[in-house]
């Protein structure tokens, strides 16, 4: 069964579990509802009974009088017609008035069970939320030091997580104007965020470059003047946000920090996240990304852009289970599972070294380097 299907047949089993407990209400609802209109239905056939009926009630009631001068006869004749009126618009305002407070019983009702409904799934929540903080807190701090158990408890309490976590890290030939030394490590992230709370909440997208060099400028491929290191993308949902307004300066003056908050709703479906940038390396170094937000399923592509200059040496995962990390031939590590704040993984490199390959005819030596296609972005 698809997870859509599967989340519909749930709700729907939910419905009906809520409707079988709420029956003795509903059936209370609805008798309510039926008496009150059955009351509105007698006072509106009673008030079909116009002015003119009265009238002609009256003069009935005059002409029955046996000696046309006995005023005391035609007192007595119309006060009876008058009185019977009187009953009967009583009993028509009666019906009236019962059918109104029938019908504000019936909201009232329904008023105070969506409230109480509402509040028993809030409590529930909170006696589960409670449940579970003091099974936690019974089973771990028994074993384990308080202080990892408040760095557990940090991770469990966390509101949401990465899906389909793919970073590219793509090793370019230096920009004109860049120290021979260095060269540019072009960083791709995309990702989904999941909202795993039963609330809507903030979640604040950042990414920091917190290397220490010094803002450089440089030419790039189309000869504009930028300065390395950059962010260069960010992308929410398929639109661009705008890099001037979320990136700010750090401690040294530079526009190295990208933040953004994105609400995402209770039941919304998971945001699609795009981010890059640039950063100068030397030709030999080591990267580590360390994540703040939990993982679930996690790839690493390297592309070697200039082989002539440098090889690569490979991924390592900080995690336990290194021996779940599948690699292809293509340089690509793909973790099927989990991974929690402040795991994550580094890339390492080295300079190429040039070896002697091919000697001449007149005895000197070529000296060529190890040159592979380059892969495309």
């Amino acid at each position: 069964m698809e997870p859509k299907e599967r989340k519909r047949w749930t709700g729907l089993s939910s419905a009906f579990d809520a409707l079988s407990e709420l029956r003795a209400t509903l059936v209370t609802l609805v008798i309510l509802l039926l008496v009150a209109v059955s009351f509105y239905a007698l006072y509106y056939i009673q008030s079909l009974r116009s002015a003119s009926d009265i009238t002609s009630d009256l003069m009935a009631a005059a002409q029955q009088v046996p000696h046309k001068g006995d005023e005391k006869a035609l007192r007595a004749a119309l006060n009876e017609v008058l009185v019977s009126e009187t009953e009967h618009h009583f009993w028509q305002e009666f019906a009236l008035h019962l059918a109104v407070s029938l019908l504000v019983a019936f909201t009232v009702i329904v008023s105070v069970e969506i409230y109480a409904s509402q509040r028993k799934k809030q409590e529930s929540r909170e006696h589960e939320k409670n449940l579970a903080i003091s099974v936690w807190k019974a089973i771990f701090e028994r074993f384990i030091p308080e202080g990892v158990v408040r760095e557990l408890e940090g991770i469990v309490k966390t509101e949401a997580i990465k899906e389909d976590c793919r970073y590219v890290l793509t090793f370019l030939r230096p920009y004109l104007n860049m120290a021979e030394d260095r060269i540019v490590l072009r960083r791709e992230a995309r990702f989904k965020v999941r909202n795993i709370k039963n609330k809507t909440i903030d979640y604040p997208l950042r990414a920091s470059i917190t290397d220490e060099q010094e803002d450089c400028l440089v030419q790039d491929r189309d000869g504009k003047e930028v300065i390395v290191p950059r962010h260069l993308s960010a992308v929410v949902n398929n639109v661009v946000l705008p890099l001037e307004s979320i990136v700010t300066v750090n401690e040294r003056n530079q526009k190295r920090n990208l933040e953004y908050i994105v609400s995402i709703d209770r039941d919304q479906a998971p945001i699609d996240v795009y981010l890059a940038s640039e950063e100068m390396v030397p030709l030999q170094g080591l990267n580590a990304y360390l994540q703040l937000t939990p993982i679930h399923d996690l790839t690493v592509e390297v592309r070697n852009n200039c082989e002539e200059l440098i090889e690569i040496l490979g991924v390592q995962f900080n995690h336990p289970n290194v021996a779940g990390v599948k690699k292809s031939p293509e340089w690509v590590y793909e973790y099927k599972g989990g991974i929690l704040p402040g795991q994550g993984f580094q890339v390492s490199w080295k300079a190429r070294t040039r070896q002697k390959s091919v000697q001449k005819e007149e005895g000197e030596v070529a000296i060529l380097p190890r040159v592979k296609p380059y892969v495309s972005m």
